[in-house]
């Protein structure tokens, strides 16, 4: 926020205090601008969540099948998302270990960080669940 995109000067009707506020450049990436958006945005979703832990887990696949995974995206990306989904609820359904139903949602990236085809998928995971009996 700089003097760039033009000023606002408001003037204390009191005690005559001068106080300059700069125009921002409303970009939705700019850190400057769009901090106090993002933060009411965040708070706005904690009132969302259950007051529980949740997990990250990612499901990812060996690199030797990128080439198989490209040439078939929508049958496989599917497939990815099933063995995620059916891996977590039978973990958690098991009594060995929670003997829940839980609650997660998958998301699906087909690109790694350095921009390399990579698909994955990552699954946020609450840290409990419902009976299942």
């Amino acid at each position: 926020k700089t003097g760039a995109f033009g000023v606002n000067v408001s003037v204390c009707e009191d005690c005559g205090c001068i106080s300059v506020h700069y125009n921002s450049c409303r970009d939705r990436c700019c850190p400057m601008c769009q901090e106090f958006p993002k933060e009411k945005w965040v708070d706005a979703r904690r009132e969302d969540i259950l007051d529980a832990p949740y997990f990250h887990v990612v499901f990812t696949v060996p690199e030797e099948l990128n080439p198989i995974i490209y040439s078939n995206q929508k049958f496989l990306y599917t497939a990815l998302y099933h063995a995620a989904s059916d891996t977590l609820s039978e973990l958690a359904a098991d009594c060995k270990y929670l003997g829940t139903d839980i609650g997660y949602i998958c998301i699906l990236h087909t690109w790694g960080s350095t921009m390399n085809f990579h698909p994955h998928i990552h699954a946020i995971v609450l840290g409990g669940g419902l009976d299942v009996k």
